[in-house]
């Protein structure tokens, strides 16, 4: 934990989500909250209050308190998964909160987004919430008219850097995740996959290269450990980036994955890609995703069908991909630089 000399001054944001989204405002001023920082003029005056107040308060929640209301904010974001957006707004009932989706949350309750503060005794604690889709929308166990579809607020926010594509390169999306054992049945059928993907680039002079999940700043995974995992498969026959995956994604021709929330942010944009789902719960667990296989959708660990669809994809022309992928009822929408949302914004920070 660091020490911050930083003067604190008002703020007509604060941004809750460690980082996560990297937004940024024009015409707003704001600040993203360092969690991992101490603020000393905060921490100085959380003494003060902690030690003289009669509130039921922790050391660390008088902390929090004190600081977001330095800032003076009209407005709090955050995702639905961290809680920060609602433990501010239990410290701060003063302070409008918008919550966007992190990512898959069909059928989401209430008591869910607001976790351990469930019995908040605040009659809307949740002012804001923006999703993804509208099936999402009607999903949503809560107050629809403070519900707003923008697509993924991350994805929006990026911006494509112009890089030369390798129109020989296929990339696939890994999901390797130690802390969340599948069953032995899983891991035979991934490895399967995956060769397969190897021989078919290696058939048709591909390069084929990996994006780590060990990349993320969000995940804490050893990234030895999961080049380990994919060269007990393939050997050293694959190619890595410490780029993003975004980017990482916008340099490869074709993205190929199971059922990354990154693949559906990719195919918003426009992106060529193949999903082809290991593992689906009755009834289906991928929304946004048809019923029924198409292009971009294998359902089997068939060699010859994903030999055939990625042989296709590859060879299609981006406009064509474009007509395919516009007949897709369920995908979501992609805002490049969230117009949609950052124009809620200004409202919110209007009134």
């Amino acid at each position: 934990m660091n020490l911050n000399l930083k003067p604190i001054v008002n703020k007509d944001i604060i941004i809750l989500d460690d980082g996560f989204s990297n937004l940024t405002f024009k015409e707003e001023s704001y600040e993203t909250i360092n969690f991992n920082s101490i603020n000393i003029f905060c921490a100085i005056k959380t003494l003060g209050k902690y030690f003289f107040s009669k509130d039921s308060l922790n050391i660390k929640e008088t902390y929090k308190q004190t600081l977001y209301r330095m800032y003076s904010p009209k407005l709090a974001i955050s995702h639905h998964i961290n809680k920060r957006g609602i433990e501010c707004k239990y410290l701060c009932p003063e302070i409008k909160i918008a919550i966007y989706q992190f990512g898959y949350c069909r059928n989401l309750k209430i008591k869910d987004v607001l976790g351990r503060f469930k019995n908040l005794n605040i009659k809307d604690p949740i002012d804001f919430f923006f999703c993804y889709h509208n099936e999402d929308k009607i999903s949503l166990n809560f107050d629809k008219s403070k519900i707003s579809i923008i697509g993924s607020l991350k994805n929006n926010e990026i911006r494509e850097k112009k890089i030369k594509k390798d129109k020989n390169s296929l990339l696939y999306i890994s999901e390797f995740n130690p802390n969340f054992p599948y069953s032995k049945k899983y891991y035979k059928t991934e490895e399967k996959f995956i060769k397969i993907i190897h021989e078919f680039c290696k058939s048709n002079n591909k390069k084929f290269n990996i994006a780590l999940r060990s990349n993320r700043k969000d995940k804490n995974l050893r990234q030895l450990h999961e080049i380990d995992y994919y060269k007990k498969m393939i050997g050293n026959n694959f190619g890595i980036s410490s780029k993003d995956s975004y980017n990482f994604a916008f340099q490869n021709e074709l993205v190929v994955c199971i059922s990354s929330n990154l693949g559906f942010e990719l195919l918003s944009r426009g992106k060529k890609i193949l999903f082809v789902l290991l593992k689906e719960a009755e009834g289906g667990i991928y929304p946004y995703l048809p019923k029924k296989d198409k292009i971009f959708l294998e359902r089997s660990i068939d060699k010859k069908k994903i030999f055939f669809k990625l042989e296709k994809i590859f060879n299609l022309k981006q406009k064509d991909w474009l007509n395919i992928i516009s007949l897709k009822k369920n995908k979501i929408i992609f805002d490049s630089g969230n117009r949609l949302f950052k124009k809620q914004v200004k409202k919110i920070i209007k009134n």
